[in-house]
């Protein structure tokens, strides 16, 4: 019932899965309390990953693949932001970690010295949306994913052109 996103009526969920409505509501008294359910084999996969992420001695491979797998994530399975959002102690436990390993990656110069936790939420957000605008999401999803990864390296630095001199 939620493959397009949309967390189900408490009310088309008893009647789908042939309960009564009092039944549905004891356990999930809101919808966002079933949102959170309904996604929570995917909270955990992502839990599991930002653990791994957090003890990867490769930063530049740990914080490739948050951002690669938080961007996948959302455009596969868009109720997982709708239960995050429904789940905000969830969200902080998690963007803590994630804070750590970027705070890790912004010490040993594997990312921008200014790239914030906050800036990755709404980057993965920006995408999920510009994803969604186009033919294929999944496939535009990840080049953005791609470009992203380049555009959180510290920047090279600058060399200057030396100009040649006129021979006299």
């Amino acid at each position: 019932m939620a493959s397009d996103g949309e967390v189900p009526r408490l009310n088309d969920l008893a009647r789908e899965a042939g309960v009564g409505v009092g039944t549905v509501y004891r356990h999930f008294p809101t919808t966002a309390e079933l949102a959170v359910a309904l996604v929570e084999g995917e909270l955990e996969r992502f839990r599991a990953l930002v653990e791994e992420a957090a003890v990867d001695p490769d930063l530049d491979r740990a914080v490739g693949r948050l951002l690669r797998e938080s961007v996948a994530l959302v455009v596969e399975r868009p109720l997982v932001a709708k239960a995050l959002l429904a789940a905000p102690a969830a969200v902080e436990a998690i963007e803590a970690r994630i804070g750590s390993v970027l705070a890790r990656a912004r010490t040993a110069g594997a990312v921008r010295p200014d790239l914030t936790i906050d800036d990755v939420r709404r980057l993965a957000c920006g995408i999920e949306l510009a994803a969604r605008a186009g033919p294929s999401p999944r496939a535009a999803a990840a080049r953005y994913a791609e470009i992203i990864v380049a555009g959180v390296r510290p920047a090279a630095p600058k060399r200057r052109v030396a100009t040649a001199r006129k021979a006299r």
